[in-house]
């Protein structure tokens, strides 16, 4: 069904239409939609209805038939229109053209001309739908999504150079040139994991925003969708952000579930959209969910509530049972209010492990910790026994002793500690930690550093083959993972107080 839209100003003609479309609306599969008798009001109105096709009238009062066609169009890409005009000279016909409307036809309109346009564009919406369904064509737009992925993933981590941006605008086809920039994102309560649902998702994003410049939206982490809008004020952008949100928020199709959308503010460097999208996407996961509130303005965020060390300890207990049974896991809001009422507090500290350790931690890290009850449950005791060292220690529950994230470094160089490439960077990019936080965790858990811990491992190792194999000590050097027989044989002397050679003829054996 077609869902046509008037916009005259002449009240005859505009009944005229209206009939016209309502006297054929099965034979043509048309529908009347609304109308309006000025341009301003007529675009007010389509924001909300959203049709399919505009009639209207080139020449209205506040607003003219061509300017409201060219916002029209600009806040529903998908947008058909048709121009009706009193002037048969077609003095506006390039102006028309340069919009993209779909017919141009004089006064008085006749039923035939006019229904012959209403097929051409039904024609024109079938061609369309049916490319889209075409097997190269859904390849073309999934390759399209997962690229649109791997940006907004890298534009998150700051990656991204504002010449990297510019590099980019072909790939994904959106506009990095404009005066100002709007992000916003769509949170679910409820992660999408029906791959089917996914791809109708993706197919009714591109519908409604794939050939609108002005407009980058994906997919992203579980199904939420992550998005940045252009403008050529700031004013614009932002009002070109708030539509969008809009038609997100009433597209049936994308917001099954509990969800809200959360919008930024203008920004107009392109250095600092990393810190825009970060911090909105940041609100969106961290405010509850709440069903009477489906847009968000990330000035107007709930700010949290005023807690204490008790909740701290209520939240840190839960997080202990959670690893257990994780229905038992408070929610990610939950946990980042601790954890950033915890640092607040930090802040106020004067020694200066409290004042590194703030330093260390912003709202983007504490957000990513929030999502893993492991890593949050060990980052709150940490900073409890920052605030409180004697409480925290004599009160730390024996789970922390055993944390998941501690447990599995351990594993992994029980297996690898003869890895020359091994060190605290690589093994806390392997767990997506920073060096200082994994350094810091790992010596609270296992009461030894993780350098010694590793020289440790390797040593004992070149202990057993020193007893056991007639192996030159030079390959025992390189197969504990040094590469420098002499820092070996100065380690191996260090901690057991003989040589590698002297310890393998027993002439000193340590305890």
């Amino acid at each position: 069904m077609l869902n046509i839209f008037i916009a005259e100003d002449e009240p005859l003609i505009r009944d005229a239409l209206r009939e016209l479309i309502e006297q054929h609306s099965t034979d043509y599969q048309i529908a009347y939609s609304g109308e309006a008798a000025d341009g301003e009001i007529a675009l007010s109105m389509i924001q909300e209805l959203k049709p399919d096709l505009l009639l209207a009238d080139i020449r209205m009062p506040f607003m003219d038939g061509l300017t409201l066609s060219r916002y029209a169009k600009g806040l529903l890409p998908w947008l058909h229109v048709i121009i009706i005009s009193g002037f048969s000279d077609f003095a506006y016909t390039q102006e028309a053209i340069d919009i993209g409307v779909d017919g141009y036809l004089t006064k008085p309109v006749q039923a035939d001309a006019l229904l012959a346009q209403i097929q051409k564009v039904q024609a024109k919406i079938a061609e369309q739908n049916a490319a889209q369904t075409q097997p190269t064509q859904q390849e073309e737009i999934f390759n399209h999504e997962y690229y649109k992925e791997h940006f907004f993933t890298r534009l998150a981590a700051g990656q991204y150079t504002p010449a990297d941006l510019l590099a980019r605008q072909e790939k994904t086809d959106f506009c990095f040139t404009a005066k100002a920039f709007v992000p916003l994102y769509l949170h679910y309560r409820d992660p999408l994991t029906d791959e089917p649902l996914y791809r109708r998702r993706v197919n009714r994003i591109w519908e409604l925003f794939g050939r609108d410049t002005t407009v980058l939206t994906v997919l992203y982490n579980a199904g939420d969708l992550a998005g940045l809008i252009s403008g050529d004020t700031a004013a614009s952008a932002k009002e070109k952000a708030d539509h969008v949100a809009n038609i997100l928020r009433t597209e049936s199709g994308l917001t099954s579930g509990p969800f809200h959308i959360c919008v930024g503010q203008p920004t107009q460097r392109l250095s600092d959209l990393n810190t825009a999208f970060t911090l909105v996407r940041h609100t969106a996961l961290v405010t509850p969910i709440d069903s009477a509130v489906q847009v968000l303005n990330i000035q107007a965020a709930q700010t949290a509530p005023a807690l204490s060390l008790a909740d701290a300890e209520a939240i840190r207990q839960q997080l202990s049972d959670a690893l257990s049974d994780p229905e038992k896991s408070p929610t990610v809001p939950k946990i980042y209010a601790v954890l950033d009422y915890l640092l607040q507090l930090l802040a106020g500290q004067a020694d200066d492990v409290s004042r590194k350790t703030v330093r260390e931690y912003d709202h983007t890290k504490l957000l990513v910790i929030a999502q893993t009850p492991s890593l949050s449950l060990a980052t709150i005791g940490m900073f409890l026994q920052l605030i409180h060292p004697t409480d925290a220690a004599t009160q730390r529950p024996a789970a922390d002793q055993t944390n998941p994230l501690v447990n599995q470094v351990v594993a992994y160089l029980q297996k690898n500690f003869n890895d020359p490439d091994i060190s605290l960077r690589s093994i806390a990019d392997m767990v997506a930690i920073s060096p200082a936080y994994l350094s810091t965790l790992f010596s609270q858990m296992m009461n030894i550093t993780f350098i010694e811990y590793v020289t440790q491992l390797r040593l004992a190792k070149a202990q057993t083959m020193l007893r056991t194999t007639e192996e030159k000590i030079t390959d025992i050097t390189f197969d504990i993972g040094y590469t420098d027989p002499n820092y070996f044989s100065f380690l191996f002397k260090k901690h057991f107080g003989v040589t590698p050679k002297e310890y393998r003829k027993g002439e000193l054996k340590p305890n």
